[in-house]
């Protein structure tokens, strides 16, 4: 069956297989591969969240510390993020 998945299958050709191959055929081919994209983009959905939290704690060091008279009025956030 190795051989068989190695190459391209035409529609006619996986449908003359036995339900068993075809089975394995689904798992390996479809379940399998977006089982792992759904768990890397719950892993990504999760660093962005923190990311977001992060990045939403630092935009108001950077308003405290700019209404607070403590960084130079003309710092941008993108400025007082490449030097803090």
């Amino acid at each position: 069956m190795s051989n068989k998945t190695d190459t391209k299958l035409t529609f006619a050709a996986i449908t003359a297989m036995p339900r068993g191959e075809r089975y394995t055929l689904f798992r390996d081919n479809v379940v399998k591969p977006f089982g792992a994209i759904t768990k890397a983009k719950d892993a990504a959905t999760e660093k962005m969240h923190m990311a977001f939290k992060v990045t939403a704690s630092l935009k108001r060091d950077y308003a405290t510390m700019l209404h607070g008279r403590e960084i130079a009025p003309d710092m941008t956030e993108g400025q007082f993020f490449t030097q803090y």
